[in-house]
């Protein structure tokens, strides 16, 4: 019986191939380590770049937007999540939040009726605008998700490495 991260042993993570080289994202060693009640998020590749601390003003707060599903996604997983958009744009939307390695961490989904227009390249530029100018600032997306990938190498970051995210059972 699965039941949580607390009694992994060693042995019990080598005997399911965590080596090192990526078998840790094994989904074996992912399910075991959540619990039979948890949750695992996609592997992510991870993004840098560098806050410019040059606020867009077209970006502005938004707190009405906190039942979006992309602001739910960040609530449990990352820490002080902001959220910002567009005035009269109830579909985009960015938050940043303290996130991976406790860096300011954005994320961000573009209306799907604005999509390849640019937009997702202004938001990335536009995040880095609300961190200081030097300190680093993370962006994690699946690799799969190729129109957002482009629009945060576009808009200056970037790859670091991966990561996965998982919630223990509690």
């Amino acid at each position: 019986m699965v039941t949580g991260p607390d009694d992994v042993t060693d042995a019990e993570l080598v005997a399911l191939g965590v080596d090192g080289w990526g078998h840790a994202h094994d989904p074996r060693v992912m399910t075991r380590l959540a619990g039979q009640h948890g949750w695992v998020d996609v592997l992510d590749a991870v993004l840098l770049a560098e806050g410019t601390g040059a606020r867009e003003p077209w970006l502005v707060d938004r707190p009405d937007l906190r039942h979006h599903p992309r602001v739910q996604h960040a609530l449990p997983i990352r820490g002080d999540v902001r959220v910002l958009g567009l005035e009269g744009d109830d579909e985009t939307v960015l938050t940043l939040a303290t996130g991976i390695g406790d860096l300011p961490e954005l994320s961000f989904q573009v209306a799907p009726t604005r999509r390849g227009t640019g937009l997702g390249t202004a938001l990335a530029r536009a995040a880095r605008g609300l961190v200081p100018a030097g300190e680093p600032v993370a962006a994690c997306v699946s690799p799969a998700n190729v129109p957002s990938l482009r629009a945060l190498l576009r808009g200056g970051f970037d790859p670091v490495g991966s990561v996965q995210v998982y919630r223990p059972e509690r």
